[in-house]
């Protein structure tokens, strides 16, 4: 259970606790004999709002329970194998893709003696896991051609 969830499950059930004392002081005064078409309409009221907020605890809890699932071995490494047909086949969706996969959505190119860059950036190994953009959002070949110079930094 994340902490947000938690937290929310807390505040929730401390203020359906509070509905319920609520309820239960009106039907004792209802019961000693009190009655009055104010006191019929807030109890009501405080019913529906106590009958709302049960719903939504049973929600969060649903939510917390329910497993996140996790891409598979295969299913990362299809991922990773596709990011070049990906960025290939459009330039502008393969840029906003690399900003998303990147820390910073940097890469840094550093010169080197013999004419070449060196990049370095620093992947964030959880955007991997949520896969590609979906097509209308931003957004394979085989394993030995998945790195190429294509659009890439060259000799200096």
């Amino acid at each position: 259970m994340s902490r947000t969830q938690g937290t929310r499950t807390k505040d929730l059930r401390a203020g359906l606790t509070k509905l319920e004392t609520q309820i239960a002081r009106l039907v004792e005064f209802v019961t000693d004999g009190e009655r009055s078409p104010a006191i019929d309409a807030k109890l009501k009221a405080l019913e529906a709002e106590a009958k709302g907020v049960r719903r939504e605890v049973k929600s969060v809890q649903r939510e917390t329970a329910t497993p996140i699932v996790l891409p598979t071995p295969k299913q990362m490494t299809a991922l990773i194998f596709d990011l070049e047909r990906r960025l290939m086949a459009d330039v502008s969706r393969g840029r906003e893709e690399l900003r998303r996969l990147f820390r910073d959505g940097k890469i840094k190119l550093d010169p080197q003696a013999g004419g070449y860059y060196v990049a370095r950036s620093e992947i964030l190994p959880l955007v991997l896991m949520t896969g590609p953009p979906a097509e209308g959002d931003q957004g394979g070949r085989d394993q030995e051609s998945r790195y190429s110079t294509i659009s890439c930094a060259g000799r200096i």
